[in-house]
């Protein structure tokens, strides 16, 4: 729990039935991470990086609580604690010197259990180089990966990805992780196109004193002896500090406008031209420039989120890091999420009992529900302190050091309820000290890696549950809607329940009860105890041709609503002025109207017969029967999914169909293509895909 120090975790001892073997594709600070993880749940490990040595470029580091939460429970506490240093505050100062307000660290060390840490970067990472070789990590240097090929491992019902590189060489195993940083070339590839990161507008100075130097001023000695992290925030820049080593260096990083050519990431600076920037702040700020004799220039970057998976379909390939969610370092949290990602991956690893499809894509969904939310909120929120950092002397200025002010005044107070916030004419998470519990500091540097698995892998088998106990509560007519067909993987019920769930229903389905005997013996060497009865195979003939050369159905159960609009129409948004300037809205679900619940929200199946006079007893009872004419020695697609699943296969022939009168509900929220045959299941996919939503949660369909 929050609070208390984390556990070491002990290495897991596997059967090698369960044991898979992981690639990860770089060996950065999230590769190195999620290679520990791993290798603690039990699993192999094989890192292959691109460059000829190991090892991290940069300079300071800030590591949040929740980050030194990961890093002891692997063990790291005491290497890193001989190259940390512990800051005691975090101070606002305005550009020209004035303090603004400040942040007490020990006060939310104590709330959270685990410290506030600063490092030089390469000693982080040389500690997590370390530990990942003494776990077992297989090291491999001058391979730069640049594609990814699967193969069938039909012994362990698994898909297996192959690495291949640069110079040829193709590395198997049972999963690989992209961890390959900003300019991801995994994530290229599992996008199947080009995507380079997006520019911020911002680039980075960043510079080491040696503090023998400032220790020969008065006025910088301060800075070395009492360790502190120092922001100053001014027009269109800011700047930050702090002490590495135990006071041998001083970290300095300097935040201005972008105006790197293009096409370059990494340029040497001018001292001269940095000097010139910073001429007329803090005069301790030019001070400690006249220290410097070289400087680097860093362009930043972001990556938003990736939509609709991080993970390829097979469960044999992801991504984590910033491959998937570069943020700016406004809140010192890039890292710090790699280092969460790799964690939560090798947990839910941790939990897999075979090497099988099925249970590798459940790990993976659950990874992702840990992380994607959490990630593009940072990815958010660093968005977000850009503006607030930067911006002019004026009225938005002056609001935003009022709102720093106010929010101090909670100083000493530990967590507060949001109610004792609004008393004063506050909000939680306008704080812009960011870490502080009124910013977003009870949701950043609280998290618990092994709560929020334990609380989805929870959640995601509930769900999967409920989905395979609602299908056994259905009429028997309709105990086949779950069709099942992907390629030569057959999938069971139970599978198809989770797939569902996910939203991910193979496209080329159709019902097991109506399989051909060939079909039918291949799935049962798939799932040989899972299958349902196989009845006599009859060839379909109930259907007819369209005039667009579509197939379609001769009779079919109309099933819809009259009044189903009102639970389909867009989404209602409100509009929230905040002091930043951003126009925020806040996404709340439409209103039913007097006297509606959410309990309502999805129809049953003899309700929407009953108000549909066009629909009789004897047609909602005949199922539809759609055969590709393409693939003539395929069984035809079956029940209320017919007409979706058959749209979706003749995609794969460059076809169309027409919908006919089975429901095609689209998600309309920006940049979503998901489609859904049921309101039910576009409320499941709103819940878990869209949570800024709040969207209620639907009632279990009556049959």
């Amino acid at each position: 729990m929050t609070g208390d120090k984390p556990q070491v975790i002990q290495k897991q001892h596997r059967a090698e039935s369960s044991r898979l073997n992981v690639i990860i594709v770089g060996a950065g600070l999230g590769g190195l991470g999620a290679a520990i993880s791993i290798l603690l749940a039990g699993h192999n490990v094989h890192i292959l990086e691109s460059t000829p040595e190991i090892g991290e470029i940069g300079a300071g580091i800030q590591c949040l609580p929740n980050s030194s939460r990961v890093l002891i429970s692997w063990g790291l506490e005491s290497y890193l604690s001989k190259h940390a240093t512990s800051p005691r505050l975090c101070n606002m100062i305005g550009w020209k010197g004035n303090k603004i307000s400040d942040m007490d660290f020990h006060e939310y060390e104590k709330e959270c259990g685990t410290p506030f840490w600063d490092f030089h970067r390469a000693n982080l990472h040389m500690g997590l180089l370390e530990r990942a070789v003494e776990l077992g990590a297989k090291l491999t240097t001058k391979a730069r990966v640049v594609d990814i090929e699967y193969e069938e491992d039909v012994g362990n019902k698994a898909t297996r990805a192959i690495a291949v590189c640069q110079d040829g060489t193709r590395h198997k195993a049972d999963l690989v992780v992209g961890a390959d940083g900003i300019n991801s070339k995994c994530r290229e590839i599992l996008l199947g196109h080009e995507d380079p990161p997006l520019l911020t507008g911002d680039l980075a100075y960043r510079l080491l004193l040696n503090t023998e130097d400032m220790m020969k001023d008065p006025e910088l000695r301060g800075f070395v002896e009492d360790p502190q992290v120092n922001y100053w925030i001014g027009p269109d820049a800011h700047a930050v500090n702090y002490v590495l080593r135990g006071g041998k260096l001083f970290n300095m990083v300097l935040l201005v406008p972008d105006d790197m050519p293009a096409g370059a990431n990494t340029l040497a600076g001018n001292v001269e031209e940095m000097r010139a920037l910073y001429k007329d702040w803090d005069p301790r700020i030019p001070k400690l420039l006249a220290l410097c004799q070289s400087v680097a220039k860093w362009r930043l970057m972001i990556r938003p989120g990736l939509d609709p998976t991080w993970s390829h379909e097979t469960g044999a390939y992801t991504i984590l890091g910033d491959a998937a969610h570069a943020t700016l370092p406004y809140l010192a949290s890039g890292a710090g999420m790699s280092l969460e990602d790799g964690h939560v991956l090798g947990l839910c690893l941790g939990r897999v009992k075979s090497k099988s499809t099925t249970e590798k894509k459940r790990a993976l969904a659950v990874y992702e529900r840990c992380r994607r939310e959490r990630t593009e909120r940072v990815v958010s929120r660093g968005n977000r302190q850009q503006y607030l950092y930067h911006v002019h002397d004026g009225p938005v200025q002056q609001e935003r050091d009022s709102m720093l002010r106010a929010f101090g005044e909670f100083n000493g107070k530990g967590r507060v309820s949001k109610e004792q916030y609004q008393e004063k004419g506050l909000n939680v998470g306008d704080d812009p000290l960011a870490w502080r519990w009124g910013g977003v500091g009870s949701w950043l540097i609280t998290y618990v890696c092994e709560e929020d698995v334990e609380t989805r892998w929870r959640e995601f088998e509930n769900e999967r549950r409920a989905e395979v106990r609602g299908s056994e509560e259905s009429d028997p007519d309709d105990q086949n809607d779950n069709e099942a067909y992907h390629a030569s993987n057959i999938a069971d019920e139970r599978t198809l329940a989770w797939a569902y769930n996910l939203d991910s229903l193979p496209s080329e389905e159709f019902a097991a009860y109506n399989w051909p005997p060939s079909i039918y013996e291949a799935a049962q060497n798939v799932y040989p105890t899972s299958l349902p009865p196989r009845q006599p195979y009859v060839p379909a003939h109930n259907h007819s041709m369209s005039v667009e050369g579509c197939w379609q159905p001769s009779s079919t159960a109309v099933f819809s609503h009259p009044d189903r609009s009102r639970y389909l129409k867009p989404l209602q948004v409100n509009s929230m002025n905040r002091m930043d300037g951003e126009n925020l809205v806040t996404l709340g679900y439409p209103d039913f109207g007097p006297g509606s619940t959410t309990d309502d929200l999805t129809p049953s199946v003899s309700e929407s017969a009953n108000e549909n006079e066009d629909v009789s007893s004897s047609i909602a009872n005949n199922k539809p029967s759609l055969r590709c004419p393409v693939c003539v020695d395929k069984p035809p697609f079956t029940g209320q999914y017919a007409q979706r699943n058959l749209n979706r296969h003749m995609e794969r022939h460059g076809a169309c169909t027409t919908a006919g009168n089975h429901r095609n509900i689209r998600c309309e929220q920006p940049g979503c293509t998901s489609t859904f045959g049921r309101e039910d299941a576009l409320l499941v996919h709103l819940r878990r895909s869209h949570p800024e939503l709040n969207t209620p949660p639907a009632k279990r369909r009556k049959r």
